[in-house]
């Protein structure tokens, strides 16, 4: 059995949720007006995106903030395939469209564990040495430790860097695959935000990119 073939079940119930408490499909924004954390439920709002997710669930969906933005939606789900051809799907989180509401498509992606916390603590390694590497300092001196405390936020939001990491974790074979695939692909904006986890394996949650022509 497809292990996804739950998938549009889950997401069909989520949206009826959302529908059903007074969710207004044409005004996403309408959902911060709405008491979704006491559904168990919850949402994050990227650049062209808003997902939503139920706590019971491993799907969230993707709801595209204005009708153009649906071309990001459609993009990300031809990458997919696209990876699945290469036989690198594992690298990048299945979606696909979960269909259509009040004239709206509608997007669904399996749920990954996207905590900041999980982030930092699996990547604090690899980015303290790398640190100190760059600027010369010897990594068991307590003044590096305190100099490296607000780098964080800079890692975090450096696509290079980010992408650095997430490619350390495989085999040299396969992280050559995926980079050329991210290469071929123009995939931007891989920050530490559109990363997630499944299990302790780093996989791409928002690949779509951003800022590019449709």
């Amino acid at each position: 059995m497809d292990r996804f073939s739950d998938a549009f079940i889950e997401g069909d119930k989520i949206m009826q949720t959302l529908l059903a408490n007074g969710f207004n499909i044409h005004k996403p924004f309408s959902i911060g007006e709405m008491n979704i954390w006491n559904m168990d439920m919850g949402y994050g709002c990227g650049a062209s995106r808003i997902v939503v997710w139920d706590n019971d669930s491993d799907y969230v969906v993707k709801i595209p903030i204005c009708y153009g933005d649906e071309r990001y939606c459609i993009h990300e789900v031809e990458l997919y395939e696209k990876a699945v051809e290469c036989g690198l799907e594992s690298h990048f989180a299945w979606c696909d469209c979960l269909g259509e509401y009040d004239g709206r498509n509608v997007y669904i992606m399996e749920r990954l564990d996207c905590n900041e916390n999980t982030f930092e603590d699996l990547t604090y390694t690899w980015r303290y040495e790398s640190y100190c590497e760059e600027r010369n300092l010897d990594p068991d001196e307590e003044s590096s430790r305190q100099k490296y405390s607000h780098y964080f936020w800079d890692f975090y939001c450096d696509d290079d860097l980010v992408l650095e990491w997430f490619l350390s974790q495989f085999s040299e074979k396969i992280s050559s695959q995926v980079r050329a695939f991210i290469d071929r692909w123009q995939i931007n904006d891989i920050h530490a935000g559109n990363m997630g986890y499944r299990g302790s394996q780093p996989v791409l949650c928002d690949y779509a990119g951003f800022g590019w022509s449709c």
